[in-house]
């Protein structure tokens, strides 16, 4: 996967994950357990006691993302890193976009406990409706990095 990677960061123009000076310390800023809000689906809100948790890689290059209520899971990998805001993609997802490629998903902070999605390849302006907040207390485990 990581080959793949690779080359989608030099077909994209992108250099690999490198920090940066920043007001949000990416990617760690990451890790923890998160609350969906979303004020235009309800139903699609998920509260604390359903949070979903991400975990960072020791070197900082991936993401693992748990619903531990679900049995869930989905790797990321950074692929690049600016003050406010991360690209990743998901390893082995199969989606495309509707030029065929791979499906990139931008995190987008505004401090370090609120952030939101934007697909690679949506208007800069567009994000997801909801919006990811950080659970004002961890469940169990959600310090664990990814193995």
């Amino acid at each position: 996967m990581w080959q793949f990677t690779k080359a989608i960061s030099v077909a994209f123009g992108l250099t690999l994950a490198t920090q940066s000076t920043a007001a949000v310390d990416l990617p760690r800023s990451i890790t923890g357990d998160w609350e969906i809000v979303n004020e235009q689906s309800p139903a699609n809100s998920q509260d604390c006691t359903r949070a979903q948790r991400f975990s960072l890689s020791v070197d900082a290059q991936e993401i693992l993302l748990t619903e531990p209520w679900a049995n869930f899971s989905a790797r990321y990998r950074v692929v690049r890193v600016e003050p406010d805001r991360m690209l990743t993609i998901i390893e082995d997802d199969e989606r495309r976009n509707d030029n065929g490629d791979p499906i990139m998903w931008w995190f987008y902070f505004s401090g370090n406990d609120t952030f939101r999605f934007r697909q690679y390849d949506w208007p800069a302006d567009r994000t997801t409706s909801a919006v990811w907040k950080r659970c004002a207390e961890e469940m169990p485990g959600s310090a664990e990095q990814v193995k």
